[in-house]
């Protein structure tokens, strides 16, 4: 469904209007949006234009939200995907990346220094419309000390260089359930 559940882009292309989505859903946000801005307890981890969010994403928690989405062809018998761990309680994410404890490429640095959002290359074609806004260039930023590339590997330490993964390559565990 390109334009969303409810054909969102095509109505904001006609009439130049602004959506504001918040949803724990990152499909749908995909589907309905231009642009994403991933969040982890209350922090923008990364910004990236929604069509290059599946080949592009380079957070380890936007890659982990992605591989935890199920396929159409998906065994309905395996267990979900999960991501390990807790998230922290609401206001005590202290010092340092408020992932890290659930991080599978986190470092003392990443415990005890809060990454800034840095500017990386967009690796994909981008609508000029899929950026800030309308005739603003599409932008791609992320807040990690080890930003993934497309092999699954870490990108450079100066982050970053371009990378295109699917963002299936990050660690995650089945979980069961079930009725």
């Amino acid at each position: 469904m390109p334009g969303g559940p409810s054909g969102a882009r095509p109505v904001r292309s006609r009439s130049a209007a602004a959506l504001l989505l918040i949803s724990h859903d990152i499909t749908v946000v995909a589907q309905s949006c231009h642009r994403v801005l991933v969040m982890y307890a209350g922090r923008i981890v990364e910004e990236l234009p929604a069509d290059g969010l599946r080949g592009a994403a380079r957070h380890p928690y936007t890659r982990a939200l992605l591989a935890a989405v199920p396929a159409l062809d998906t065994d309905r018998d395996a267990p979900l995907a999960v991501i390990p761990g807790l998230p922290p309680e609401p206001g005590r994410t202290g010092a340092g990346c408020a992932f890290a404890a659930r991080c599978a490429f986190a470092d003392e640095r990443c415990r005890t220094e809060e990454p800034i959002p840095v500017q990386v290359p967009v690796p994909v074609p981008v609508p000029v419309q899929a950026g800030i806004g309308y005739g603003h260039p599409a932008r791609h930023r992320v807040a990690c000390w080890h930003p993934q590339d497309g092999s699954g590997g870490e990108g450079s330490e100066h982050r970053p260089g371009p990378g295109a993964g699917d963002g299936r390559d990050v660690e995650v565990e089945a979980a069961g359930g079930g009725a």
